[in-house]
């Protein structure tokens, strides 16, 4: 499940960035190395070096034994860091490996991954889907792209961070704890506005160890399929030139909450450049066909590539 998630994260940075090649790859946290199998097949057509740093030995031993097998990846297991004067890294994984951190060790982490990538590379957190997994993202967040990222980025590396996903903006994220989160349209309008985690959601067929444990709950020997939910975010480390590019310029939005198909129309929860939770109804009779289509099959955390309703249009919720 781990694979999965980070699987999704990786295939994203590749739709984003389809001219992003890493070739030297860090994998921060790698435990049993799921993050290097993700980033092993999102490019597989030129799988790059893995340097895969995992301080528990007994896990550094099982994640080498599982890839060293026809078709695995090619990863070089450290029990630290590799110093920051070696060979610049294109990509940085920290897959499940953060959220467990206290705040001051998870800016040195943070500041310490940063410091090993090189011009136009990439960073890629993963947490869970709990509150203290999207506390973790936002903070990461916060240090790279918010209002203490001048000063953290001022000592290490100076070169402010462009966020390639998921959020479509660089504002105060509306879901965060405090946030300018609104009512949803069409939803439980009495819910408590506080922590609303931002998360995704991918599927994932069950082990066969998992449906092992559970066949005396099931007839037969059922494989059921899973939703591993998740949250990430991805950075790119811009060079002098790309200092001042903008981090909106897609101008895309994304899906925050369940899409609720109704008869004849489709209620979306969009999170938009602007920085605003907006909702967004889409009907079969007045709305164009592609669009409709393709809300009616969108998930949660899915970009919304159509324009977004803007507060004006809506008017006061």
């Amino acid at each position: 499940r781990a694979y999965a998630a980070t699987f999704r994260a990786l295939h994203e940075v590749r739709m984003r960035m389809p001219a992003f090649l890493p070739r030297r790859v860090l994998d921060f946290g790698a435990g049993p190395g799921a993050a290097s199998w993700a980033v092993h097949s999102v490019w597989a057509e030129a799988p790059p070096d893995i340097v895969a740093v995992e301080p528990n030995e007994g896990l550094r031993t099982l994640g080498a034994r599982i890839g060293d097998c026809d078709g695995g990846p090619s990863a070089s297991w450290l029990d630290m860091l590799p110093v920051t004067d070696g060979p610049a890294f294109e990509l940085a994984v920290a897959a499940f490996s953060l959220d467990t951190l206290p705040a001051p060790a998870l800016r040195k982490a943070v500041a310490a991954l940063w410091d090993r990538l090189g011009e136009g590379g990439v960073l890629a957190v993963v947490h869970p889907s709990t509150p203290i997994g999207f506390s973790t993202s936002l903070l990461v967040r916060e240090l790279l792209c918010g209002d203490s990222a001048d000063g953290m980025l001022a000592e290490h590396g100076g070169v402010r961070a462009r966020l390639v996903a998921p959020c479509p903006h660089t504002a105060c994220c509306p879901l965060a704890p405090g946030g300018a989160l609104q009512e949803w349209h069409g939803g439980r309008r009495g819910m408590k506005k506080g922590s609303s985690p931002c998360y995704v959601e991918q599927r994932v067929v069950e082990s066969a160890a998992r449906a092992y444990t559970n066949r005396s709950k099931r007839r037969g020997r059922q494989r059921v399929n899973l939703n591993e939910r998740f949250s990430y975010m991805v950075f790119e480390r811009q060079g002098a030139q790309t200092q001042s590019s903008d981090a909106e310029a897609t101008g895309w939005s994304r899906i925050i909450r369940h899409p609720r198909p109704r008869s004849g129309h489709v209620l979306l929860d969009l999170c938009t450049p602007s920085g605003n939770v907006l909702p967004h109804v889409l009907t079969r009779e007045k709305s164009h066909r592609q669009p409709y289509r393709h809300a009616r099959k969108a998930r949660i955390g899915d970009a919304w590539l159509w324009p977004a309703p803007t507060p004006e249009e809506l008017g006061p919720l």
